[in-house]
């Protein structure tokens, strides 16, 4: 993963509430191989339980396992065989399988666990599956492909969608304006920690109340939560790094890593300046203009570690 982010077409971050951040991005979306089907007949309101072998963070708690449940797609932890309140969920719609009617399956929900040890990653896949809404109206033509990442190394949780046909949002999301996606302090009650998306898929609003998104996330359209106690993690997950001041008005400073070059990208994700630091634990940005910018700094490894930054 040393390269990844220098294979972002669109990038930006947007900052809220105490638990994460949360940053908007494009990457290609691939189907999993080798995953492990947990839909093996026709399904609606599926439960499944996960268990990834190592521990799940969602809102600085830790779990053992995960529990697929509530609409298809809401993902809750359970820790010691107890279920929490903490939950995730990628699309907020009912899905269902278009097959179901026929009663032979169109839609599959999977799973895959990736990475050595340390830094393995559990992949869930929603395949081809499509909404209680249109299936209620007696249409099953309409369909959504997305997956949901949980990183080992540094707790984030990844949103990807895939290719989508979703002709009629409305018909599509029951009635709502689009996509959604959330992470819920409290599964049954609002906490001014909830992390909602709305507004454009490209560069969705983060509110802390109920939000839908504007339609269905683009083919390759990733949404990726960073702790907010975790101020930058390496690519390789070794290291912490610190940016100060932030938001900064000429010089930026970083700690906890020796960095032989930087990059400096716009939130478009065009390339601003790239230099070599030597010895130097610091950046000159006066001559940026204002605005929210994206920081690549390698190591003598190759290994890259990436924040953002705002200049003022």
């Amino acid at each position: 993963m040393k390269n990844i982010l220098l294979l972002l077409s669109v990038i930006s971050t947007t900052f809220y509430g105490q638990n994460y951040s949360v940053s908007s991005y494009t990457n290609s979306y691939t189907d999993l191989i080798g995953a492990q089907t947990l839909t093996t007949t026709v399904w609606d309101d599926p439960d499944f339980i996960i268990t990834p072998g190592f521990a799940i963070t969602i809102n600085g708690n830790d779990y053992d396992s995960l529990f697929i449940s509530d609409l298809g797609c809401t993902i809750t932890g359970i820790k010691n065989g107890i279920g929490n309140r903490d939950a995730v969920n990628p699309s907020l719609i009912d899905i269902i399988d278009r097959g179901y009617d026929a009663g032979v399956s169109q839609s599959s929900i999977s799973y895959k666990v990736e990475g050595l040890i340390g830094n393995r990653i559990c992949k869930i896949q929603w395949k081809n599956v499509g909404s209680y809404g249109e299936y209620d109206l007696g249409g099953n033509s309409m369909s959504i492909n997305f997956q949901l990442w949980f990183y080992e190394q540094g707790d984030y949780i990844e949103a990807r969608y895939g290719s989508s046909n979703v002709t009629d949002a409305n018909v599509f999301y029951e009635d709502e304006t689009g996509a959604g996606f959330t992470v819920l302090d409290d599964l049954y009650n609002a906490s001014p920690n909830d992390v909602y998306l709305t507004g454009t898929t490209s560069f969705p609003t983060v509110i802390s109340v109920y939000g839908r998104m504007t339609g269905t996330p683009a083919n390759g359209q990733v949404y990726r939560l960073t702790p907010s106690m975790s101020v930058g993690v390496a690519e390789n997950g070794l290291n912490t790094i610190c940016l100060y001041p932030n938001p900064c008005q000429d010089v930026l400073n970083f700690t906890n890593v020796d960095a032989r070059n930087y990059a400096l990208y716009s939130v478009e994700g065009k390339l601003i300046q790239s230099e070599s630091l030597l010895s130097t634990k610091s950046i000159n940005v006066t001559d940026l203009p204002k605005g929210n910018y994206f920081l690549i700094l390698t190591n003598h490894e190759g290994d890259n570690f990436h924040h953002t930054f705002i200049k003022q």
